[in-house]
């Protein structure tokens, strides 16, 4: 692509061959030369385009040459976006001709055949030139006459200007360099640039880079800031700064809606009280107007911007004060609502009739039809409250009544059905809780937009209490936890009737128990828990068992119970034998076994006579004997159980007695002496007839046995004549003597003597 900042015209189309090789050379490589000519007039900026495209057809041996011509106008500080224009008078948009191909070249790339589409585009050139230099109709001749000679100063100091940097800019073409370095300065950090299409990365405020000779149009954009567009025509190494213009918000708020707002002479859009018009700009100095059909003075200000501002503009217009009795109303007007702050409304609004509605709920709305005048006005407006009736009707009598309502209000009494609660409230909406002893309490918000007549059914509860084998137990209604259990102290549960699934379970038990309940009447539950299995195993019949406390009685030789899991205390004991505590950690089906040992148990023996002999046979089969005195007892030991003891001694009467170990540990035996046996004699039996029967009569006589020399000296007894026992001595002492030696153990016969 060629670019070139040229001036045909002083040459007269004389173009020199250095030139016309230069633009052959240009086609030749790129395909298409193209002339940038920018020409400001009046303030306005234009461009011109200039494309040849060269397309070489050897078959027919010719050159096609097209050369096409495009005229833009650029918008003030716009360089990319270009508004098409017509072209001006004798240019001519597209022209296209053909050249003769040289036979003598072989070659497409022959830059002679090349020479006369050079020549061509040159023109071309010119006459665009040509075309741009002719002066304005409208500008004033006087004025062309008056300074003929500065003009001619300065269009010969533009000519070699012209000259200079057509040659600048052909310089590239005669050298072989064909890129150079471009760097790019900006004001400020981490700005987006584009070359093109392409986007190149920033290192701080700088970009770096080698390009190709040419045109590029430059794009530096960053948030907050006005983007910089810019075409750059690198034709050699080259630094270009950059200033990148901070953008400000600008709103403006206007006392009338729709006001239209102008920045600088352009219009920008309409503003309101409510909402702003904001747009960025970048600091400077503006000139804000604002304007409104219904007034004849508009608003002006000049702003010197330099951050963010906001513009609440007041129009010269008569003022419309709303006030009301209540705070915050609704007001609709000019098919606008507005809410008061507080009692009053402030508004300004063309001149004319309009239709006020004033409302707010709760309250009874109120039109008006408003005239706005040249004055200011003030318009009282009086919103008067509704009032509804609520009527509440249970379904049981002397039923508890609340009513909170959204005003504030509250009202508390009793209703029945034939007999209802009765409220006026100015309130949206009011909460109603009725309550009973014995029913379920219903709460119920109720809207009120009329006269509201409420129902309310209150269900009649009834008591479930839950007890179960296990302390804290946790007691499920439908899934839902409602409490804990136990032995002594239920869940006690308030339901209305129907159906109902029950769970009780407890971490110790070995699985939870579900009951369903179909309840319609107050009901009594007993829950009780699968426990773990504990089996209590003993050697002795009639073990006592403590577990954590609680006796119980083993009647034969094992102990099958439920017992929480974890560990338990567990005791067991039997009189004469030794107690067994221990700690048992209870699984299901665990089992332990205690082994009671017998405790030996001591048994003294006294006798208030001395040698006496002593026989001791015990349940369990075994004996014992000996001799017991006052001063020295008999004493064995022997495990625990019953025994009987024998006392015996000549002369006294023998004694017998059952003892208890170890219940009793020291016994004495008081022996008493044998008085004078009492020996019956048969006499003469006589007869004698009584009644007509003969009837026998024996009369006995009385013998007194004398005591042993080793009993102690008895009183002898008075002679009696009973006929209680006859008389025997020898006969008993020889079956008392053989008893005892056949009782005491072998070895002291001596004792029985």
């Amino acid at each position: 692509m060629l670019n070139l900042f040229s001036a045909e015209i002083a040459l007269e189309n004389n173009f020199s061959n250095e030139q016309i090789h230069t633009v052959s050379h240009a086609l030749h490589k790129e395909g298409q030369a193209q002339e940038i000519i920018y020409h400001t007039e009046n303030q306005e900026s234009f461009r011109y385009v200039i494309i040849t495209k060269v397309a070489t057809d050897t078959n027919n041996g010719q050159i096609q040459a097209t050369t096409s011509i495009d005229k833009f106008k650029l918008q003030k500080d716009e360089f990319l976006e270009f508004v098409q224009d017509t072209l001006d008078d004798g240019l001519v948009r597209e022209k296209q001709y053909t050249i003769p191909l040289k036979e003598d070249h072989n070659h497409q790339a022959c830059l002679e055949c090349l020479h006369p589409v050079a020549t061509k585009h040159l023109s071309c050139i010119n006459k665009v030139e040509e075309v741009i230099s002719i002066p304005s109709p409208q500008r004033p001749q006087n004025v062309v006459k008056e300074s003929n000679s500065r003009t001619t100063c300065l269009l010969f100091t533009l000519l070699v200007v012209l000259i200079g940097g057509s040659l600048y800019g052909l310089r590239p073409l005669f050298s072989n360099k064909h890129s150079a370095d471009l760097t790019l300065l900006f004001n400020t950090v981490d700005v987006q640039v584009w070359l093109g299409a392409k986007e190149y990365p920033t290192k701080g405020n700088r970009v770096d880079l080698s390009l190709p000779l040419g045109r590029y149009r430059l794009l530096a954009k960053k948030p907050g800031f006005k983007p910089v567009r810019q075409d750059i025509f690198l034709t050699a190494d080259e630094e270009i700064g950059i200033r990148l213009e901070e953008f400000y918000t600008l709103a403006v708020y206007a006392d009338m809606e729709g006001s239209k707002v102008m920045l600088d002479g352009n219009i920008v859009g309409t503003a309101g009280s409510t909402a702003p018009l904001e747009f960025s700009l970048v600091k400077g100095e503006y000139d804000l107007i604002l304007t409104h059909p219904a007034v004849s003075t508009p608003f002006q200000k000049k702003i010197l911007l330099n951050g963010d501002q906001i513009i609440r503009a007041e129009l010269p217009h008569p003022q419309l004060t709303i006030r009301t009795n209540i705070d915050d109303a609704l007001i609709k007007i000019a098919e606008k609502e507005y809410q008061a702050k507080g009692k009053e409304l402030k508004l300004k609004l063309p001149a004319g009739s309009y239709q006020l509605i004033a409302r707010k709920p709760s309250y009874i709305p109120v039109e008006k039809e408003v005239v706005i005048k040249d004055e200011d006005q003030l318009l009282p407006i009086t919103l008067e409250m509704i009032h509804y009736q609520l009527s509440i009707i249970p379904n049981v009598a002397n039923s508890s009544i609340s009513v909170i309502c959204t005003n504030g209000q509250k009202y508390f009494g009793t209703a029945s059905p034939k007999k209802p609660f009765q409220i006026d409230t100015s309130a949206e909406s009011c909460k109603v809780l009725a309550e009973n002893q014995g029913y379920r309490h219903v709460g119920q918000e109720v809207s009120l937009a009329a006269d509201v007549v409420l129902p309310i059914t209150l269900e009649k509860l009834f008591i479930v209490t839950i007890s179960t084998n296990m302390d804290l137990s946790t007691v499920l209604l439908n899934g839902k936890e409602v409490g804990k259990a136990g032995t002594k102290t239920p869940a006690v549960l308030s339901l209305p009737s129907g159906k109902y699934s029950i769970t009780v379970s407890n971490p110790q038990a070995t699985a939870p128990v579900q009951q369903k309940l179909l309840l319609r009447k107050d009901k009594r539950l007993r829950i009780d828990l699968p426990l773990p299995q504990l089996t209590i195993k003993v050697n002795q019949k009639g073990t006592t068992l403590l577990i954590d406390q609680k006796k119980h009685r083993v009647s034969g030789k094992q102990l099958r119970l439920g017992l929480p899991l974890g560990s338990h205390h567990v005791t067991a004991q039997k009189k004469g034998y030794i107690t067994i505590q221990r700690e048992v950690l209870v699984r299901d089906g665990a089992q332990t076994f205690f082994e009671l040992i017998p405790s030996v148990s001591s048994l003294s023996i006294r006798s208030n006579i001395d040698k006496t002999a002593i026989y001791v046979k015990c349940k369990d089969g075994k004996k014992y004997s000996g001799i017991a005195s006052p001063e020295t007892p008999f004493h064995f030991e022997k495990i625990a159980g019953t025994c009987t003891i024998s006392a015996s001694r000549e002369g006294y009467k023998h004694l017998t007695k059952t003892v208890t170990l170890p219940d009793e540990k020291d016994i004495s035996v008081q022996l008493i002496a044998k008085e004078k046996e009492k020996i019956l004699e048969p006499r003469k039996r006589k007869q004698r007839v009584k009644g007509g029967k003969t009837v026998s009569e024996t009369k006995t006589e009385e013998k007194f046995a004398q005591p042993t020399s080793a009993t102690p000296p008895v009183k002898p007894a008075l002679k009696s004549k009973t006929t209680t026992e006859p008389k025997q001595d020898s006969p008993p002492i020889k079956a008392e003597k053989q008893d005892c030696q056949n009782e005491l153990s072998v070895g002291m016969p001596e004792l029985c003597d």
